[in-house]
């Protein structure tokens, strides 16, 4: 009885329970010919890890030939019988060296058959959802794959073989969904499961009514792709999505009836309920075209994959194929403010290999695609308002390419003028005409903004009507007095309403100049206007008469200048740069504009607006960008802009500066004729100069011109990009730093702030940091990177503690994995269910020293005999009994992990277990421990906790589970099956009974009862019963020893008044039989206890005559002899 299921849960924490078999560590595949074979072939070939191939049926296709050799295949399983799948198939597997073996029955319905029984034998668990499917209808069975579940076939009046099927079930199933036009009614009345389900009526109405119970069973299907499948001309499409099921490329499989376009619509609208996308297989182009648009009409990805030379192919030469190149089926483009969405479709019948979208910005987007047709949705946010044309190139995988080119009009308004410069003296009171022209077909409403130490007002309101223009009047005044050498401002922003990065901004300048006398290079005093600084005192003017030809100013604001001539045939006479003003603010503004533009290559408006420096006999300057235009095939740029002056005099002229960075002049252009570059003749009346220190085009005007400036675009900077990573040892961290990079390479520089009073290592300059803090807690550091012109920074958040030395109760280390076990004691698990055995209450006497075994991989550590000795005796409270509807709930309790996350796991599969360990101890492989720990993590009941209020807690059904049951606590919020590290926390068990019992006794003697057992229910397999009367005072007594760490890891023995008796030797697990079980039972309860077992037997009920024993409990015990489990228990 109980002692059983002492002993196994013993030598699960110690992890001492060899057993004789280990698994092959084999490559298995599945070969199938048929659909109908495949979808039953599928949920077992995912489920048990194996391949899947599709062949024909009288030959094994060369491409299933190289897929086993490629995959090193040890053993195929073919599921059908040979007329699917030829002998002569089979023959061939074998001349290859690989394992053959045959699943089949005489139709399809007992080949599912077949298969399930096969499926549950190995994963009994995947009984818990049960598909069963109309096996001749196969326009609606591949949908049965979605489920991820078990299926079984129905049909040719075969239903009793399906019941038959079922009752070997040994668990109740939780949901059995039924699909099928004629639903088996027998087969439901006999179904006992939680849930029947079922899909009827017509076809698709079926499979849409699968789709709608998919996810509630198989919730991976969720934000997945599935397959969806039509099959014309072959049943490949239906093959193709399977494999690419059991592959995990979808989670899913829907066919497609029939190619009507509401059937489709309907399907592809469920689908796109749960799904993130679809794979279409289909031999019909114009079904998988049509499939494709609904898709896309429904926001759900499409991918049509190219039918491929199939598997099951009859070796018929194909007639040559041209390579068509691939088509752009749809490129549309739609605006919202300046983002632009970009809605494109393409194919291509051999396949797609990339898109490329050319913005009509210079920049350009690169996307790598497959399969024969592609949906893309892609957007951008552009930078400036203006017309773009934007380009799509679609490369096949011969790299054939078309191109489609469509115009993008982010035209919304402009402002003219953009820039004013106004030369005063006295008071403000200028009234400034700005004109707003809408591009749009409708009216638009702006929103306006002023900024600046000058008082703005306006008249008339901001609505425009579509497509004209309007004027609004601006009036600028001064609300207190002006200093003579400033210059003050008004800025007016304009902002679309609804999207404020559509803007505009109008600058009103009004110099104060303040007159200055400057000697010339040969002696001569010049009067000049001058504009100061307000913001660098570091400036000076230089005026250079020394050639016959010009007048050479240098402007010098704080550590830059900027030089330009003034173009003359006699320098004797200084009237042509007597009394010219110059602005040195403007200098300062210009040169800072085009530091950052110079620094990144990003050119806005507000940027690259042009301004005045220099004037002679000027009032009034106004700048108007009309737009900017890109031309990003020769990789150009052009300033559309209209610089306009009152000229007062003959001779006036003014000197703009427009900051352009790294992008150098490519031409200037003046009402269609080209505007030079400076010549030093003294004639011209205008030129330009490309200042590329300073990244300035200096432009002398004597005339008021329409000007196009194209650039040559330059490369675009980008900031630097940080990357770290953190090793934190106690309390001492070290952040690494050193890849982080430049896109351009440039040299990064490294800035820490660091919180706390702690200690601080800068290594390789900066880069890394090494950080000791003197107490616990969590810090920000923040590392600020730059570039020299860009900084950015990431905050970095360490949590540091005192290092605690963790010394677990048992650690076993396999091969670099490690498995510990952290102990603990009669409080840290409970279990509780709906009734508890009185059991003796166990104690331990442990000796046990570490283990090395170098041949084996492994080392196993005790912390000291203690903490071993407190798991062991912490097992008297795994003694509960829970029936079938009853619920057991698992506390773990835990103060030290409060805010960590706990898992539990439930492992049903005692032999699997056991086998595990096994090979952990004597194979040095922790992998099938690990993997068994993952496998069964229960997840259906939120299996990862959080500790909070120093426990973690779950119920769970007793249904789910049969037998002895062993309940693992890991840390972490889940093990992964292929960890290095598992930590079990805790370990416990219970049993779960498929039968009720009642015991009944009555007096057949002296000091003897005769004790009836009765089942619920009648037994499937053969039953040995046993009755048990012990003493309540009785205890058990389990010795532990293991002395010598170079060849015994351990031997247990239960100790008892008549002696002791071996369970384990030589960490060699000895049979528990029962004649073995009646020997321990005379050493420990020698006159204390009465036990008596039956012959195996089918029957519900028995009697058995034990011997009384005083002041005792009396148990009963139900054990399958075939599935190896107890099934019943009962105490009176």
């Amino acid at each position: 009885m109980r002692l059983y299921a002492i002993l196994v849960s013993i030598f699960i924490i110690l992890g001492a329970v060899p057993i004789g078999f280990a698994e092959e560590n084999e490559v298995v595949a599945v070969i199938v010919s048929t659909p109908a074979d495949a979808i039953v072939a599928a949920p077992y070939a995912k489920a048990l890890g194996y391949k899947i191939f599709y062949t024909q049926k009288d030959s094994l296709s060369d491409t299933v030939k190289m897929d086993l050799e490629r995959y090193q295949v040890d053993k195929v399983i073919i599921v059908g019988g040979p007329v699917a799948v030829s002998n002569e198939v089979e023959s061939q597997l074998k001349k290859m060296g690989v394992k053959t073996k045959r699943i089949y029955g005489d139709t399809r319905i007992e080949t599912s058959i077949a298969v399930f029984n096969d499926l549950i034998k190995k994963r009994p668990e995947l009984t818990k959802n049960i598909i069963i499917a109309e096996g001749f209808n196969e326009k609606i069975t591949p949908v049965a794959v979605s489920f991820d579940s078990p299926v079984l076939y129905y049909g040719l009046n075969r239903d009793d073989k399906v019941i038959e099927a079922l009752k070997e079930v040994k668990v109740s199933p939780e949901n059995v969904i039924i699909l099928g036009k004629k639903v088996p009614n027998k087969v439901v009345r006999d179904i006992k499961a939680k849930n029947i389900l079922i899909a009827a009526g017509k076809d698709d109405e079926i499979i849409k009514t699968a789709l709608a119970y998919a996810p509630k069973i198989n919730p991976d299907i969720e934000n997945k792709k599935v397959a969806v499948t039509y099959a014309e001309k072959s049943n490949n499409p239906i093959l193709d999505a399977i494999v690419s099921f059991v592959k995990g490329d979808v989670s899913g499989v829907v066919p497609i009836p029939e190619k009507k376009e509401d059937v489709l619509k309907s399907l592809i609208s469920k689908i796109s309920t749960f799904a993130s996308g679809i794979v279409i297989s289909s031999d019909t182009s114009d079904v998988s075209e049509i499939i494709s648009d609904i898709a896309y009409k429904l926001g759900i990805t499409s991918t049509t994959v190219a039918e491929p030379t199939r598997r099951g192919g009859r070796g018929i030469t194909p007639a040559p194929k041209i390579n068509e190149k691939p088509e752009i089926k749809e490129f549309k483009i739609v605006t919202d403010g300046l983002k632009v969405t970009f809605n494109i479709k393409v194919t291509d019948k051999e396949g797609l290999k990339k898109i490329v979208l050319k913005y009509g910005d210079g920049t350009t987007l690169t996307k790598n695609i497959s399969g024969t047709e592609v949906v893309e949705n892609l957007s951008k946010t552009y930078i400036l308002q203006g017309k773009y044309i934007v380009t799509l190139e679609v490369y096949d995988d011969a790299d054939q390419k078309v191109s489609k080119s469509e115009d993008v009009n982010l035209m919304y308004f402009n402002v003219n003028p953009e820039y004013i410069s106004k030369i005063v003296s006295g008071g403000v009171n200028e009234v400034i005409p700005i004109t707003i022209t809408n591009y749009q077909n409708t009216s638009i409403s702006l929103i306006n903004i002023t900024t600046g130490n000058l008082t703005v007002s306006a008249s008339g309101d901001l609505t425009i009507p579509g497509h004209q223009d309007k004027i609004i009047n601006y009036t600028i005044t001064n609300s207190s007095a002006l200093i003579p050498g400033r210059t003050y401002d008004a800025k007016i922003t304009f902002a679309l309403s609804g999207h404020s990065e559509i803007n505009k901004t109008v600058v009103c300048e009004i110099s104060i100049p303040k007159v200055e006398t400057k000697a010339t290079t040969s002696g001569k005093n010049v009067s000049l206007q001058v504009v100061n600084t307000t913001t660098v005192t570091n400036t000076s003017i230089e005026i250079n008469d020394s050639k016959s030809n010009e007048f050479e100013i240098k402007t010098v604001v704080g550590n830059k200048s900027i030089t330009f001539a003034i173009p003359t045939t006699n320098t004797s006479d200084t009237s042509v740069v007597e009394n010219i003003t110059i602005n040195l603010e403007n200098i300062n503004d210009v040169l800072t504009r085009a530091d950052k533009i110079k620094n990144t290559s990003i050119i806005t408006e507000d940027l690259i607006k042009p301004i005045l420096v220099a004037s002679k006999d000027v009032k009034d300057v106004s700048v108007d960008i009309k737009n900017i235009s890109i031309n990003e095939d020769a990789n150009k740029l052009t300033l559309h802009t209209d610089i306009s002056f009152n000229d007062t005099i003959n001779n006036s002229y003014v000197v703009i500066a427009i900051p352009v960075g790294n992008n150098s002049v490519d031409k200037i252009v003046k009402n269609g004729s080209a505007i030079p570059e400076y010549d030093g003749s003294g004639a011209q009346r205008n030129y330009y100069i490309y200042d590329a220190n300073n990244g300035l085009v200096i432009l002398f005007m004597k005339d008021d011109p329409l000007l196009e400036i194209t650039l040559n675009m330059g490369e675009v900077n980008q900031p630097p990009v940080i990357v770290y990573t953190e090793l934190i040892n106690g309390l001492n961290v070290l952040i690494n730093a050193s890849e982080s990079y430049d896109p351009e390479g440039k040299n990064l520089t490294f800035k820490w702030e660091i919180p706390g009073n702690e200690t601080v290592t800068y290594i390789d300059n900066g880069k890394v940091v090494n950080i000791t803090y003197p107490v616990d807690g969590t810090y920000d550091i923040t590392l600020t990177v730059s570039d020299g012109v860009y900084e950015v920074s990431s905050v970095i958040s360490v949590s540091v503690a005192q290092p605690v030395v963790e010394k677990p109760a048992i650690t076993i280390i396999a091969n670099g994995k490690t498995v510990k076990f952290m102990g603990q004691d009669a409080n840290t698990l409970t279990i509780a269910g709906a009734k508890t055995i009185n059991l003796p209450t166990i104690t331990a006497s442990v000796n046990v020293v570490d283990k090395k075994d170098i041949s084996k991989g492994i080392e196993i550590y005790f912390k000291d005999n203690a903490s071993v000795k407190s798991i062991i005796e912490a097992m008297n409270n795994f003694n509960v009994i829970a029936y079938s509807g009853d619920t057991i709930t698992i506390t773990y309790n835990n103060p030290e992990m409060n805010g960590k996350n706990v898992t539990m796991s439930i492992i049903n599969d005692r032999n699997g277990l056991r086998n595990a360990l096994r090979a952990l101890l004597n194979n040095g492989d922790a992998t099938d421990l690990i993997g068994i720990i993952e496998k069964n993590q229960y997840s259906t009941y939120n299996c990862t906790q959080t500790v909070s209020n120093d426990k973690a807690t779950w119920t769970v059904p007793a249904s789910d589970f049969t037998g002895y049951t062993t309940v693992i606590i890991t840390e972490g919020n889940g093990v992964a099956s292929d960890a290095d590290n598992v930590k079990i926390l805790a370990v416990g068990g219970f049993i779960a009974c498929k039968y009720n019992m009642t015991l009944t006794n009555t007096t057949s003697g002296i000091n003897q009862t005769n004790y009836t057992i009765s089942l619920s229910g009648n037994p499937n397999n053969k039953i040995r019963y046993g009755i048990m009367s012990i003493d309540r005072n009785v205890g058990i007594e389990l010795k532990i020893e293991g002395t010598n760490p170079n060849d015994v890891l351990f031997n247990v023995s239960v100790v008892g008044s008549s002696g002791s008796e071996t369970v384990i030797e030589n960490s060699d697990f000895i049979t528990l039989n029962a004649s073995k079980i009646l020997d321990i039972i005379e050493k420990i309860f020698n006159g204390t206890a009465s036990a008596l077992y039956s012959a195996p037997t089918t029957s519900n009920t028995t009697s058995l005559e034990i011997r009384d024993i005083p002041n005792s409990y009396t148990i009963g015990i139900a054990y399958d002899t075939v599935d190896k489990k107890i099934v019943a228990i009962e105490q009176q």
